[in-house]
């Protein structure tokens, strides 16, 4: 489930709403400050909120195990205003809910995720204060009122009597009641699109600009990464592993293919 297109706006370097689409290989070239790293900042900003739930924030800018730190939200916010929002988005292939045996064209369907992110003055608090999906099963809105502090849903022209409290990881979770029949459809939609975004995030894989220093020794204490990390510190940790648990080591032979290369 890889993402194929970016949105952005209001965002670091980057001031008008902006799209574009992501390849296998993607290069972004000019000058210094013109926004090249606020695309791969923004992108990295919604992985790392997905992927550390317990920050109870629906937007991680900055935290003690962020792979990206990117600092208060005024200071990313292009506009510097408070009264401004933050939007990111991205498109990605999706298996549908419940997903086919065989993962052909007819089991998966194009998701379009767009969020807008707000911060109070007083507090700091970022906030999600809206979120559009749409997908298989049509547009869904999400509107945050921030008097009830719950979420106000449309799916497509129509207002979902089900309410869903404040959002924390990117997650608006409605709140079934099995007597709102009607809604049903668009509790099962938001599922569908919620999970669906939740993976196609969490595969999304940070490598940034410096490497990690070679260290003296590598304790593992047991450990098993499942990413590099933004610095390529737990690379040794997960080579080490291979070593042990694997027969075929086939990064290990890949790295040592590239050593051998880079000597000649």
């Amino acid at each position: 489930m890889a993402i194929s297109k970016l949105t952005i706006s209001n965002f670091k370097g980057i001031a008008d709403r902006i799209s574009f689409e992501l390849r296998p290989i993607t290069l972004f070239i000019g000058p210094n400050s013109s926004g090249k790293s606020s695309c791969i900042h923004a992108l990295a900003a919604l992985a790392q909120t997905v992927k550390l739930p317990n920050s109870g924030r629906p937007l991680v800018l900055d935290d003690e195990y962020a792979q990206v730190h990117l600092g208060r939200f005024i200071e990313v916010i292009h506009s510097k205003s408070y009264s401004d929002a933050i939007g990111i988005g991205f498109e990605t292939i999706a298996d549908r809910i419940p997903r086919t045996v065989s993962r052909t064209s007819r089991g998966q369907f194009t998701l379009n995720a767009n969020y807008s992110f707000r911060s109070t003055r007083r507090t700091q608090d970022v906030y999600l204060d809206r979120a559009d999906f749409s997908g298989s099963s049509g547009p869904l809105t999400f509107k945050f009122d921030t008097k009830s502090a719950t979420y106000q849903g449309k799916s497509g022209p129509r207002t979902i009597a089900l309410k869903a409290p404040a959002a924390t990881s990117l997650d608006i979770k409605l709140v079934f009641d099995a007597r709102e029949q009607k809604d049903i459809q668009a509790f099962i939609a938001n599922e569908s699109y919620r999970e669906a975004a939740n993976r196609a995030l969490t595969g999304v894989l940070y490598l940034g600009p410096f490497s990690q220093s070679p260290l003296r020794r590598y304790p593992t204490r047991g450990s098993s990464p499942t990413e590099v990390g933004s610095q390529g510190e737990n690379t040794v940790t997960m080579l080490a592993n291979e070593y042990v648990q694997t027969k075929t080591k086939p990064h290990m032979k890949e790295i040592s293919k590239w050593l051998t290369t880079m000597a000649r």
